[in-house]
């Protein structure tokens, strides 16, 4: 574990520092994926944060984890931050080790319901279509529900479902899946994969869109608390006059049962070139979406310096770029595996550093940690690391993974992400794919208050 900064470091930082507004700091960073014998061998990726940070559920390829796990697969893990405990999310119907593992997990804000995808014939009873399928698990009743089930009841059919994701306040799961009975009187327009979202509320699943190019990587798709849906798509006939031959980013509303493309210009024109927008994710309330775009034309002044992240309010339609300019000297591009707080105030996100003068990549393959402020539209470097002054070895799964993953709880209080650096927490012999939770503040100066993120006392100093 490392402890960066001390509460009375924090108040020499409010006393001495030379900064004149709001700065974000590391409390702590803590290692998540570490053994019950110490190590750190092995994959651990994918990681989701309660609300309050206390849970996180992610995947894990070491078996070290959890005291009796024989079935050398990858598997669904639950650890508490206050015991220190990991609990086995992905076990079989009757609490044993599952018999192929599990993976793709995704939890709400609660911490109370987890959804994932597993290939496992023993998660639920009579489970006999030998696909991969998509399961809740109840961490209150311990009880897996599988959720790809076709419409009268029977097993999805030709194949289950992947790449699953659930709302904050667990009502509403999305997945893909290329099975033909998960709604009445489908027709399938190729074997493919579609999107489909189930309400756990009603035991009721739709269509959202009919589509094989959905989009590849984990998640697909993320939906809110009220049921929009955000996903990627290469897909050209999801909306009217999609000519520009890139993936973009859509909006799918439940309740109006429509969909809209978001990945546009403010007079609603799509990009020009082959440029890609992806990763989208969105708040509780689905007022705010964040996704990635190498697109220059989707909001004015953006530079040709790799992929950018946009934040799109569903209210006015507006898109806004979140990453740019630091300080006189830094300006951040190459961004990606960016995560928005359930609240819709924070972006987490990782960047590489530019030149302002000459465009050119600072430190090439290395990412930073930023968090932006929507309240304030400021975003502010995370110094992560050890040794390094703020860089890590190869932050987020060598810098272009795209299996990487990070979450951000409401309030900005914590972080969580999966990464292979080694020089986060001082830590021998750390090997392999790990997950770390962060804890921030808010440090201002020249009122003599340290502001700190929800769930720290507010300290008052005297003048």
């Amino acid at each position: 574990m490392k402890t960066v900064i001390s509460l009375l470091t924090l108040l020499l930082f409010v006393t001495f520092a030379s900064w004149a507004g709001p700065k974000t700091v590391v409390v702590e960073t803590k290692l998540i994926s570490q053994t019950i014998s110490g190590t750190t061998t092995g994959t651990s990726r994918r990681a989701s944060i309660s609300g309050d940070g206390r849970y996180i559920s992610f995947q894990s390829s070491h078996s070290g984890l959890l005291e009796n796990d024989t079935n050398d697969r990858t598997d669904v893990i639950l650890h508490d931050t206050q015991t220190g405990i990991n609990t086995l999310i992905s076990s079989s119907y009757d609490e044993g080790i599952s018999d192929n593992g599990a993976g793709n997990s995704s939890m709400s804000a609660d911490g109370r319901y987890i959804v994932f995808e597993s290939s496992s014939t023993n998660i639920v009873e009579n489970d006999t279509n030998d696909e991969i399928d998509i399961f809740l698990h109840d961490t209150t009743t311990k009880v897996n529900t599988i959720i790809s089930l076709g419409y009268d009841g029977e097993p999805a059919i030709p194949s289950g479902g992947i790449n699953p994701s659930i709302s904050a306040n667990g009502r509403y799961i999305v997945f893909s899946s290329s099975a033909t009975n998960l709604v009445e009187n489908f027709s399938d327009v190729d074997t493919r994969s579609n999107l489909f979202l189930h309400d756990a509320q009603t035991n009721t699943t739709v269509l959202v869109v009919n589509s094989g190019l959905i989009g590849i990587g984990y998640p697909s798709a993320v939906v809110s608390n009220d049921g929009k849906v955000v996903f990627r798509s290469d897909g050209t006939d999801i909306v009217p006059n999609d000519n520009n031959g890139s993936s973009d980013v859509f909006l799918y509303d439940i309740t109006t049962n429509t969909t809209i493309r978001l990945s546009v210009a403010a007079d609603g024109s799509e990009s020009t070139g082959y440029f890609s927008s992806s990763e989208p994710r969105i708040s509780a309330d689905g007022r705010h979406v964040i996704f990635k775009s190498s697109a220059t034309d989707l909001v004015g002044n953006t530079p040709s310096i790799g992929s950018h992240i946009f934040l799109h309010n569903t209210d006015d339609g507006v898109n806004t770029r979140v990453n740019g300019v630091i300080n006189e000297q830094h300006q951040t591009g190459s961004c990606a595996y960016a995560s928005i707080s359930p609240d819709g105030r924070y972006v987490f996100y990782h960047a590489s550093l530019y030149d302002n003068m000459t465009g050119d990549m600072i430190t090439p393959r290395e990412k930073y940690g930023f968090v932006y402020d929507i309240d304030t539209s400021t975003s502010t470097q995370l110094d992560l690391a050890v040794n390094d002054n703020g860089i890590s070895d190869s932050f987020t799964s060598n810098s272009y993974n795209v299996y990487a993953s990070s979450g951000i709880t409401s309030g900005g209080k914590y972080v969580v992400f999966d990464t292979g650096s080694d020089n986060l927490v001082d830590l021998a012999n750390q090997e392999g794919t790990n997950i770390f939770r962060v804890e921030l503040a808010v440090v201002v100066q020249g009122t003599a208050v340290i502001n700190l993120m929800p769930g720290i006392n507010m300290i008052s100093l005297p003048n």
